[in-house]
């Protein structure tokens, strides 16, 4: 028998180019995958960034209309502490003076008013006592009205078509807790 010695070793498996090639695009692929990914997710969070600086932006633009929107809301809050207090100080006098018009007599003319606190001073002229007296009467009935001072009352001649005239004064004391504050009763006289 005869025995071969083969001293060359044997060779072994090969690589086929088709193999290598596989081989080559999975490493491509890794590679392309380790350095690819990253750099989407730094374009993904690039993105995110650009649209919060927007939304940021926005935010500032409300805190500004916010801010007008206080500033306007404190005006407005001014004026109707201005309105509120006119209302608070005018329409009870409007309410007395619409009362005067309705319970003063046709022919008596008011020539004076004058109104301070409590108190209502009338100056004016009537062709005769009679009339100065139902304004009187009718003044004391007004529910606000705690007291009517007829304070004087002097003839003061004929007028240019031979009537007699006398000038009147009366004090009025008014009582501010009857007194309409304002509102529908008093504007809508």
């Amino acid at each position: 028998m005869k025995t071969d010695l083969n001293l060359l070793p044997q060779k072994g498996p090969q690589l086929s180019g088709s193999r290598i090639l596989i081989i080559a695009l999975c490493i491509l692929a890794v590679a392309l995958g380790g350095v690819g990914l990253p750099l989407c997710q730094k374009f993904i969070l690039r993105n995110k960034i650009d649209q919060l600086t927007i939304e940021l932006a926005s935010y500032s633009e409300i805190e500004v209309l916010a801010e007008k929107l206080q500033n306007q809301v404190k005006r407005l809050t001014e004026i109707d502490n201005v309105f509120t207090d006119i209302k608070a100080r005018y329409l009870p006098v409007a309410h007395i003076l619409n009362d005067i018009e309705a319970n003063i007599p046709q022919n008596i003319n008011i020539e004076k008013l004058s109104f301070s606190a409590e108190i209502l001073d009338i100056e004016g002229t009537a062709p005769a006592y009679r009339e100065i007296a139902q304004f009187h009467v009718k003044m004391q009935e007004v529910e606000y009205v705690d007291s009517v001072v007829f304070r004087s009352a002097h003839r003061e001649g004929q007028s240019e078509n031979n009537a007699e005239s006398y000038r009147f004064s009366l004090h009025l004391t008014i009582s501010e807790k009857e007194l309409p504050a304002g509102g529908e009763e008093a504007a809508g006289r």
